[in-house]
C-alpha cells in the first residue's frame, strides 16, 4: 500500500464506501480501441 493511503482508514472503520456517483458515465471498448486512442492522442498533441 502506499504511503498516505487512505484505504487503511475506511477497512479500519469497518464501513461501505461507495466510490461511484449514480450520474457517472461509463465508456466500454476494447484494449485495443484503448490502445488506438492513446495512440492517436499522442500523435495529435493530445487533440482527440
Amino acid at each position: 500500500m502506499s504511503h498516505g493511503s487512505v484505504l487503511p482508514l475506511f477497512t479500519k472503520a469497518g464501513r461501505s464506501l461507495t466510490l461511484t456517483d449514480p450520474e457517472m458515465t461509463r465508456f466500454v471498448r476494447t484494449k485495443e480501441k484503448a490502445v488506438e486512442l492513446i495512440l492517436k492522442a499522442t500523435h495529435n498533441n493530445n487533440e482527440l
